[in-house]
């Protein structure tokens, strides 16, 4: 997985509106279950101002793909196990 409870992360990927949220900081909250397609997902929190759901509603926490969020941590990546796929974030 790239991210950890704790880690703040920058969000890579999204879908529909929530693209504005591309490069947007999130704080890491906790695992909400993966999805047997898209893989693990956590629940995020915005730095900052709210950010846009795929729904089009602003909000400060939401759900986020692992693979749409890059940490900024500091930890090396060789140290990271990334996981890869092509489906977007839903925050």
């Amino acid at each position: 997985m790239n991210c950890k409870p704790g880690d703040l992360a920058v969000i890579t990927m999204a879908a529909g509106v929530a693209r504005a949220n591309i490069g947007r900081l999130v704080e890491v909250l906790y695992p909400v279950g993966p999805d047997l397609e898209r893989g693990p997902c956590w629940r995020v929190r915005m730095v900052g101002r709210k950010g846009v759901t795929i729904q089009g509603v602003y909000r400060q926490e939401g759900n986020a793909y692992d693979c749409a969020l890059r940490p900024v941590s500091g930890l090396p990546d060789e140290e990271r196990t990334f996981t890869t796929h092509q489906e977007p974030t839903h925050v």
